[in-house]
């Protein structure tokens, strides 16, 4: 009797472990594909510059790193952002990250 109560534990247990790795490993593969997309989105070597605003405290606003053509056109002059577009929005720790390595200030409506 101990014994079959003893394998019933060990195997409800298992079967827990077994559930908490499956959802860690989504967690996981869900978050690989969020930061894979950043790279993929956006061409992390030129600005998107807001439309509007050019310095503040005597450095340059960007919203973030320029979204590549194909996930989001510049909304004005086909050359700036207004900064609140849906790249920006999603991805707001890579743009903030970037902004704050490359030396770039945020837009009015992020200070």
């Amino acid at each position: 009797m101990k014994d079959n109560v003893y394998d019933r534990k060990t195997a409800v247990m298992s079967l827990l472990k077994n559930i908490l790795s499956c959802i860690f490993a989504a967690i996981g593969v869900v978050f690989a594909l969020y930061i894979v997309g950043g790279f993929v989105l956006f061409d992390l070597g030129k600005p998107a510059y807001v439309y509007d605003e050019e310095t503040f405290a005597g450095k340059e606003v960007a919203a973030g790193p320029r979204p590549r053509r194909w996930v989001c056109k510049p909304t004005h002059h086909d050359v700036m952002f207004e900064g609140n577009e849906w790249p920006f929005r999603v991805y707001k720790p890579l743009c903030w990250g970037w902004r704050l390595m490359k030396g770039y200030q945020p837009p009015a409506e992020e200070r």
